[in-house]
């Protein structure tokens, strides 16, 4: 699904009319209109907006997947134990990279608020690695419906 067909979507799903989605985002009705037709395309700003009124990620706007909210699925689907193997595998992984000769970046040592950036990616990725090997190996008969 394109992003025109998802605009669409939800402003149905909420029963808004155009008028009500240019009067927020602060543009004509047919701004919305061609967003709709797909003559235009947002910028980056208005994708946001549009994803914060419509609790959606940008990406599922964009037809980059149908999660609708990615917070969301990462909640539901992980258990406290995947929580707890989570937090330890991070733990480990960041203490690999500080005594493997210190983390660098362009032969400078990296702040802490890219040390932090950093071990947040990392858990956004162990996050995600886990969810789709339980959908990928967890069997039809013990899947959570």
């Amino acid at each position: 699904m394109e992003f025109k067909d998802r605009l669409k979507e939800l402003r149905k799903e909420l029963k808004k009319d155009r008028y009500e989605i240019a009067k927020f985002l602060n543009v004509s009705y047919s701004t919305i209109a061609k967003y709709e037709s797909g003559v235009r395309s947002p910028d980056k700003e208005t994708l946001d907006k549009l994803a914060n009124y419509f609790n959606v990620s940008v990406d599922y706007l964009l037809g980059r997947t149908d999660v609708r909210n990615s917070e969301k699925m990462l909640n539901n689907k992980l258990t406290a134990k995947d929580e707890r193997d989570i937090a330890k595998d991070l733990e480990k992984m960041m203490n690999d990279l500080e005594h493997a000769d210190g983390l660098m970046f362009y032969n400078e040592p990296i702040t802490d608020e890219d040390r932090e950036l950093l071990k947040q990616a990392l858990e956004f990725g162990l996050r995600m690695a886990k969810i789709k090997n339980k959908e990928k190996y967890t069997p039809k008969k013990y899947r959570k419906r």
